[in-house]
C-alpha cells in the first residue's frame, strides 16, 4: 500500500521561520521618550502621525491613543482631543521602521545560514563516509 500524502513543503522548518518573523514584525523596534508639553517647541516637532501617545491630563485622566493628526497646540486621535495645555505628562512611542527591517532581515538571514549548515550537516550524515 502506498501513501498519497504529498510531503509539507518546506516542512516544521519553514514554519518555524514563519513564525519568528511575523513574531519580530509584531514586536516591532519602538523607543519610547517624556516629551515635557510646556516647552515652547511645537508640538509638531516631537510628535508625528502614526506615533502612539500616553497621556496623562491635568485633571488625573489616564489616556493613551494613536496620534492621527498634530495641531500646533492640540493631539488629534481618532477619538480624542487633547489640548497641549491640558497635558500634565505626555510619552511618545515611535516605531522605527529602518530598525525593524534590519532586525528582521537580519533574523530571515541567521535563521537561513543555520538552515544551510543543518542541511549540509544533514546532507554528509547521508552520504555517508567516502
Amino acid at each position: 500500500m502506498t501513501s498519497t500524502a504529498s510531503p509539507v513543503r518546506g516542512g516544521p522548518c519553514r514554519t518555524i521561520a514563519a513564525v519568528l518573523v511575523v513574531a519580530l514584525v509584531v514586536a516591532a523596534c519602538t523607543t519610547t521618550r517624556p516629551i515635557d508639553p510646556a516647552a515652547p517647541a511645537s508640538l509638531a516637532e516631537e510628535v508625528r502621525p502614526g506615533d502612539r501617545v500616553s497621556i496623562t491630563t491635568r485633571d488625573g485622566r489616564a489616556l493613551a491613543f494613536e496620534v492621527v493628526t498634530v495641531e500646533p497646540d492640540a493631539l488629534l486621535g481618532a477619538e480624542q482631543r487633547v489640548e497641549r495645555n491640558e497635558i500634565a505628562t505626555l510619552e511618545v512611542t515611535q516605531t522605527s521602521v529602518a530598525k525593524t527591517s534590519v532586525l528582521v532581515g537580519g533574523t530571515y538571514l541567521a535563521f537561513f545560514l543555520i538552515m544551510v549548515v543543518l542541511g549540509a550537516g544533514a546532507a554528509a550524515v547521508a552520504l555517508g563516509p567516502g
